[in-house]
């Protein structure tokens, strides 16, 4: 009886455990979408990539993320692009990306806390 109490106990730990380790990994990959995301948005700006007069092709977005993060920041790319942030346009030469100029107060709040633009910072994911 005293043994089955003990592995009882032991399972319970274990569950714990891994609940807190899976919510831990959770929290770390929403925290880099979002770092990936306030990368672009901000490269994009200090280029004055806005509206279709200036846009860049979407593999130039991603040059700068080491080769195991490029998958990712297209991704982003793409999660950006449905929320309204970023506006794609296609070219003879691809699939270019830009900012969205009516979001301007959105994008400076997602950017600002790292950056010093805008007040405050957004929750984006």
């Amino acid at each position: 009886m005293a043994i089955l109490i003990k592995l009882s106990f032991l399972d319970d730990i274990i569950q714990k455990f891994k609940l807190e380790f899976i919510r831990g990994f959770v929290l770390l990959v929403q925290t880099m979408d979002e770092k990936i995301a306030e990368t672009i948005l901000y490269r994009l700006y200090s280029q004055g990539k806005w509206d279709n007069h200036g846009h860049t092709p979407i593999e130039n977005a991603t040059k700068g993320f080491p080769k195991h993060l490029r998958g990712e920041a297209k991704t982003t790319i793409e999660k950006l692009i449905k929320k309204g942030l970023l506006i794609e346009s296609k070219h003879n030469y691809g699939e270019g990306i830009s900012l969205n100029s009516t979001m301007l107060k959105d994008i400076e709040e997602i950017i600002g806390p790292s950056r010093n633009i805008g007040e405050k910072g957004k929750d984006l994911f």
